[in-house]
């Protein structure tokens, strides 16, 4: 097998691979958010007007936000055409680019800000994964939507 054969082969694998699952899952994702983001302000109001620990919630809402969000982002359109194929990788594109200028920029806003109102607090914080995560999804949704609306 000569290198261009063995290319075409790689390059059939590909794309054959679909990211993608069911238009029927959007629905399940979008339920599932609706619930986790009712039950994380219900939990808010909970420990703000009641001393309930709610650090039990915390660990488990977060990564099935993320789920319910990832599954929603991935789920086939009803019409799945070029045009939704190429909205839907410059969302991505974007997406990602944003997130990498928010992932760098929020931390030295926070710290600038903080070390202008408590210049002996300011310590200098990482953005967590679960925010990096979620800025990614946010945004690819967001954009992916719009951009579908508008075209």
């Amino acid at each position: 097998m000569n290198i261009e054969q063995f290319c075409n082969a790689e390059k059939r694998k590909i794309d054959k691979m679909d990211f993608q699952i069911p238009h029927i899952y959007k629905k399940v994702g979008i339920i599932a958010l609706v619930v986790l983001t009712v039950a994380s302000i219900l939990s808010l109001l909970f420990n703000s007007f009641i001393s309930w620990n709610t650090d039990l919630l915390r660990p488990i809402l977060k990564p099935l936000t993320i789920i319910s969000m990832l599954i929603i982002a991935i789920s086939e359109e009803k019409v799945e055409d070029e045009m939704i194929m190429k909205i839907r990788h410059r969302a991505f594109s974007l997406s990602v680019i944003w997130t990498v200028i928010y992932a760098l920029t929020q931390p030295l806003a926070t710290y600038g800000v903080n070390l202008v109102l408590n210049s002996e607090k300011a310590v200098y914080e990482d953005v967590g994964s679960f925010i990096i995560l979620w800025f990614l999804l946010v945004t690819y949704l967001a954009y992916f939507h719009l951009a579908k609306r508008m075209a």
